[in-house]
């Protein structure tokens, strides 16, 4: 795509507004109490990592803070109908970026610093407290310095997501009702879910709007060097395999070998197998090779998929009316016994998701403005909980919690009186400046996140009869989570040198994207494989076929180069 019909693709200002203003919801540093001096200024924007311009036009509440305390309103570039990568290399190869870029590698930043694209933001310590001044960004500031700053340690770029975390992203559920209802057989293994989701489809075939229902529902729109949720089913085995090299995994808490996804004995061909048996039992939806992301949400909210790896994708079906009453429905964690879950690493240095700012902006005091307001506890906060009122408040000792009218916003997915909803405000930048588990100093040192106050897990301990159901096999915990930590199972640390890793170099880019072609392409075709012959023969030739192309070579380089950010991770902490 031409550098001309990319930067047509910029919004309206309608979704500047939405955007910066989402951001201007964020900080509660003193200068953004009052109006801001500047006023009505566009900042146009890219973001790399899945920033969402449409989100602008439903995040309205957030809209509207931005544009009272800010004066601002972002324009974002749309990446409709290409990818981000294809962008930014346009964006970089015409040596003109928008006012705020948002890079979601550290190769494309240093190469962006390096042509003197960037702001070298310590020429601007005054206009950036939030960022020079909270000492939580501190190492974050650092290791940024020594990643992309070249021989004068600039800092060009601040990372997202920094600060500490305990939680999970994976998250294994099943339809608590359909499964209660087959008896809730023992899983021990990955492979015990088939039969037991077997059983369950057919114990309910359809749902009572009379849609098909199916054990498991894949898609591709996810996949980028592999099939994204063969490599999501391994992390369930405590391995990260996306972190290292495309077609790498090793032990997430990095203590352990190295290897390869194609190996026989990968985490990754387990998965596939698992698929490829699934299907077999005509568990897997017809629709996984040509649906996207919004078509399997869709399913997931109107119960029609009875298995999930991700807690937060069935979230939407597990409304009030569902979940408390005596015939309840939803879903809830059921856990293979092997499982190993990775707990999220802490974020020290954030993630390799950051955002600078052009060299040739025309409104540098503005842009300055935003990105110090983003870098702020009030944005933070305002991205995770939104606005007071809107659904928490503060208790007489000083505490936050979430109002009664809050929890059926957020139960049943309801907009807020201000527009739209919560989250609507976090997508436009699909990040924030800080983790939600990150203690937030100005709020009686409670967490970021309304998710991890005392007063929240305290009202999900009787939530609704769903999950009182669900804590009564396991010995009344919150959560799997918790229960897990409790009894010290299923559960392992992640490091944060995955975070560290190196962009593969140039002369891999060729074979990395030729390997990937091939191990997409033979992956899909493997979980549909019409019987064991045809399948082996598929892993057989994937095999081969990458060999070919280069995957020693790669592998050579992911082995060493992690440990290489292994050394980093120490350096770091």
């Amino acid at each position: 795509m031409k550098l001309d019909k990319v930067l047509k693709r910029f919004t309206t200002g309608l979704l500047c507004v939405a955007m910066v203003s989402s951001m201007a919801a964020c900080g509660k540093s003193p200068e953004v109490k009052e109006k801001s001096e500047v006023e009505n200024v566009t900042l146009t924007g890219f973001i790399s990592f899945g920033g969402n311009s449409s989100a602008t036009q439903k995040a309205t509440w957030f809209t509207d803070i931005l544009k009272e305390k800010l004066g601002i309103t972002l324009n974002l570039q749309d990446d409709v109908g290409t990818g981000a990568g294809q962008i930014m290399q346009s964006l970089l190869a015409s040596g003109e970026l928008p006012d705020i870029v948002g890079f979601n590698n550290p190769k494309d930043a240093k190469n962006a610093a390096s042509a003197g694209l960037l702001l070298n933001l310590n020429e601007y310590k005054d206009q950036l407290p939030n960022i020079f001044e909270n000492e939580i960004y501190d190492s974050a500031r650092n290791y940024q310095q020594d990643l992309t700053g070249g021989d004068e340690k600039g800092l060009y770029i601040m990372p997202t997501k920094i600060g500490t975390q305990d939680d999970i992203n994976f998250n294994p559920q099943l339809r608590w009702d359909v499964y209660k209802k087959v008896g809730k057989p023992e899983i021990k293994t990955l492979e015990d879910y088939i039969p037991v989701l077997k059983e369950m489809q057919e114990a309910y075939p359809e749902t009572e709007e009379g849609k098909k229902v199916y054990g498991i529902s894949l898609f591709s729109g996810w996949d980028n060097n592999n099939m994204a949720l063969a490599t999501y089913i391994s992390t369930l085995y405590g391995v990260d395999s996306r972190g290292i090299s495309p077609f790498t995994e090793a032990p997430s808490d990095g203590n352990g070998e190295v290897i390869s996804i194609l190996d026989d004995n990968s985490n990754y061909k387990r998965a596939l197998d698992f698929f490829y048996k699934a299907n077999q039992e005509g568990l897997v939806d017809p629709d996984s090779i040509t649906q996207k992301w919004d078509n399997v949400l869709d399913k997931y909210n109107n119960g029609q998929i009875l298995f999930s790896p991700w807690e937060w994708a069935a979230a939407g079906y597990n409304t009030t009316d569902r979940t408390n009453v005596d015939d309840f429905k939803g879903y809830q964690s059921v856990w293979a016994e092997d499982f190993t879950v990775p707990i999220l690493q802490d974020n020290l240095i954030g993630e390799n998701w950051s955002l600078g700012i052009s060299s040739a902006c025309k409104n540098t005091e503005a842009a300055l403005k935003f990105l110090n307001y983003f870098y702020s506890y009030e944005c933070v906060d305002l991205l995770y909980n939104g606005p007071e009122g809107g659904v928490w408040d503060v208790d007489q000792d000083g505490f936050r919690y979430v109002t009664d009218e809050g929890w059926d916003i957020l139960d049943n997915g309801k907009d807020l009186a201000e527009g739209g909803k919560i989250l609507d405000a976090y997508n436009i930048i699909n990040s924030s400046a800080m983790t939600s588990q990150t203690v937030n100093t100005e709020t009686k040192d409670q967490t970021m996140s309304y998710s991890y106050w005392d007063a929240t897990l305290n009202r999900n301990r009787d939530a609704n009869k769903l999950v009182s159901d669900w804590k009564a096999d396991h010995d009344g915990a919150v959560n799997m989570f918790l229960y897990s930590k409790e009894n010290n199972k299923n559960l392992i640390k992640t490091c944060s040198a995955f975070t560290m890793m190196s962009t593969p170099p140039d002369d891999l880019q060729t074979p990395i994207a030729q390997i990937a072609d091939v191990v997409k392409t033979y992956s899909w075709k493997m979980v549909f494989a019409k019987d064991q012959g045809e399948y082996d023969t598929l892993w057989g030739e994937m095999k081969t076929k990458a060999d070919g192309l280069g995957l020693e070579k790669i592998m050579d380089w992911g082995t060493k180069e992690f440990a290489n950010a292994l050394d980093k991770e120490a350096k770091y902490k």
